[in-house]
């Protein structure tokens, strides 16, 4: 059957403490796998010290899944690699360390290539290598941004979208409205959430148009 991987694993995880990796990633997939249960053909979990892998039943708002990930374990920076393949499972058998096949393999491939390249994000979903070169490129900008906010910038963005009250995230943070002003115009996040929304439309369009 045909299903979409995503693997990741943890940038320079060398040179970082094992127990930070694992508490990151152990919050970040307990918080997929709950909100994104409807989406998951295999739960996420940890399949190495620094690496994680799920599988989604179809393509559609996997791009939803994804940020999610890279958003829950910030700081620490999330390689990811997301591939609608073959794979090869039993239907009552939805744990991921118990599949494999073509999409896990290729999967693989891609991690190797994005850390020869210093990359964090590399789709391999459609039929036309086109299409998933412009959402790779987008992903890989967003990621880009994202990674380069301090946690407390995040954090601030993250509460805004909450509440859409300065007000309130200042009351959060312990910090004055025009301080709160002055990270969310530093950290651009409009547009980076414009982007998102852009690379979750095209995904969904292209394959919507795919299966036509």
């Amino acid at each position: 059957m045909k299903a979409l991987v995503i693997a990741g694993d943890i940038m320079e995880s060398r040179k970082l403490p094992s127990h930070r990796i694992r508490d990151k990633l152990r919050s970040a997939i307990h918080h997929v796998n709950r909100k994104y249960q409807q989406l998951i053909y295999a739960p996420f979990s940890i399949v190495k010290g620094d690496e994680i892998a799920g599988v989604l039943q179809d393509i559609p708002d996997s791009y939803k899944v994804i940020r999610s990930l890279q958003l829950r374990v910030h700081p620490l920076e999330l390689r990811i690699a997301a591939v609608f393949d073959e794979i090869d499972a039993l239907e009552e058998k939805r744990d991921v360390s118990l599949i494999g096949g073509r999409a896990f393999w290729i999967a693989d491939e891609i991690l190797q290539y994005l850390k020869k390249r210093d990359l964090y994000i590399r789709f391999r979903l459609f039929e036309d290598s086109r299409r998933n070169i412009v959402v790779s490129d987008i992903a890989n900008l967003i990621s880009l941004s994202i990674y380069r906010w301090k946690e407390r910038e995040l954090r601030a963005v993250m509460l805004y979208l909450k509440f859409k009250n300065q007000m309130a995230v200042a009351e959060h943070l312990g910090i004055s409205q025009p301080a709160v002003s002055k990270i969310l115009r530093k950290t651009g996040w409009k547009i980076v959430w414009r982007n998102m929304r852009l690379v979750n439309f095209l995904i969904n369009h292209w394959h919507s148009r795919e299966i036509l």
